[in-house]
């Protein structure tokens, strides 16, 4: 249930800020990751957990030094672009992995 609310909360910080309003865009991000890593919490295996986590982690990362001041001041959590790729890259290969096995044990 924590992995819908994030996915709930991600998708409106997405048309926040579509809508440019920052305030709100940064409010949604934070409860998405707040889910996300409940979600993480009561199951570790789920992928689609690292997805969200690391675009968030990714996303916080770029923003600019204004903004990254802004952010301390908010109390939004801060990310690095190589935990972002971590976490995006968790999934994927989960996936290829098990491709993997699917093909070796079918032949």
């Amino acid at each position: 249930m924590q992995f819908y609310a994030g996915m709930a909360e991600a998708s409106a910080a997405r048309l926040y800020g579509l809508r440019a309003e920052n305030r709100n865009t940064a409010r949604s991000g934070v409860r998405a990751r707040e889910h996300f890593l409940r979600a993480k919490a009561l199951d570790p295996g789920l992928a689609d957990v690292d997805l969200g986590l690391g675009l968030y982690n990714y996303y916080v990362d770029t923003l600019s030094s204004l903004a990254r001041i802004l952010r301390f001041f908010m109390g939004i959590p801060g990310g690095s672009k190589q935990e972002g790729i971590r976490c995006l890259n968790r999934p994927l290969l989960r996936v290829f992995s098990l491709q993997t096995l699917r093909g070796s044990i079918s032949r």
